[in-house]
């Protein structure tokens, strides 16, 4: 197997979901082992999984432990594939599993309850009541997840939105987006930024700045701002960075790594931390902060460079990486 350095990783993209059971391609897992693909089918056959009209498949789990089995694959990776998948089948199948043990430990609630809803049959209240109550908490709980991506959804659509900002101009001043998703309690949230050279400048929606009307003097970012009680719009001079960093050259989690360490950064109450600096504004969770500072604390929030694609990717992925910073 060849060796691989972390710059050179590309994480998994592709899942496939047959039977409540999640499978990687064959072919991904080959190029990000360094394997040709008849290569590895060759050496790994005992752990091919063959559905129909899909080309060949591993088991995520039968990965993670291939990785596990492999020093030199685990110490590059850093990471397992850890994929949640939530159906209503999936719950509707867990419930009806479960309920002989339910009954083995609560049969008497099953009577009271059965007794009280004026059923004579135990089974009869289980099949008409308890089952479908069961049932319909697991739909509400999958309706409100799918909110939280909605909600999330909405945020990202702001981001392509021709009345919040003008990327046209943005190009016309030589500055450029960037953006990371958070997600922590369960709930995706995404977070950007407009970046230049001495500029990193946190966009926030519902603020009384106008971002279709920025512009760049002297390299100085100017956001106008709308004032409520004067006689409009006016000006305001958010500056440049005098460390003269290219804050276009570096990712967004390199860039806050970097502010957090070389700025001034306050406590701005509600678990929000800010640096409010010539150029640079960043408003950030004090949790997200020391989870970039610490990667091993706080491992129920977790950070993606980018936008994640829940329209084409319906999962959750949870790992742990090492991220390099400059």
């Amino acid at each position: 197997m060849k060796k691989m350095t972390m710059e050179k990783i590309k994480l998994l993209q592709t899942r496939v979901f047959h039977d409540n059971k999640v499978y990687l391609l064959a072919s991904d897992i080959a190029e990000l082992m360094g394997y040709g693909e008849a290569q590895f089918i060759e050496d790994y056959r005992e752990i091919l999984c063959n559905l129909d009209c899909m080309p060949p498949l591993v088991l995520e789990t039968d990965f993670n432990a291939l990785v596990l089995e492999n020093d030199d694959l685990f110490e590059n990776l850093q990471h397992l594939e850890i994929t949640r998948v939530d159906t209503l089948r999936f719950e509707t199948e867990i419930q009806k599993s479960i309920y002989p043990l339910k009954f083995l430990f609560g049969g008497e609630l099953f009577e009271h309850g059965a007794k009280m809803a004026g059923y004579n049959s135990v089974s009869e209240y289980i099949s008409e009541v308890d089952y479908p109550n069961e049932i319909k908490k697991a739909f509400d709980n999958l309706r409100k997840d799918s909110g939280a991506l909605d909600v999330y959804r909405d945020e990202c659509d702001k981001s392509n939105n021709q009345d919040n900002i003008d990327v046209k101009l943005l190009k016309e001043y030589g500055l450029q987006l960037q953006g990371y998703t958070k997600i922590k309690d369960g709930r995706p949230w995404y977070e950007e930024f407009i970046v230049g050279k001495g500029i990193f400048y946190h966009v926030s929606y519902d603020s009384d700045e106008i971002y279709t009307e920025l512009r760049v003097e002297d390299n100085k970012l100017i956001v106008p701002e709308f004032n409520m009680n004067g006689d409009g719009i006016e000006a305001c001079n958010k500056g440049y960075d005098n460390d003269g960093r290219d804050y276009r050259l570096f990712g967004v989690f390199e860039n806050i790594f970097y502010i957090l360490l070389r700025k001034s950064v306050k406590d701005a109450g509600a678990d929000l931390l800010l640096c409010e600096d010539s150029g640079v504004k960043l408003y950030i969770s004090s949790q997200e902060a020391f989870r970039l500072l610490n990667p091993n604390m706080f491992r129920d929030v977790f950070l993606f460079e980018g936008k994640i694609d829940f329209e084409k990717d319906s999962y959750l992925t949870e790992y742990a990486g090492k991220i390099q910073y400059r």
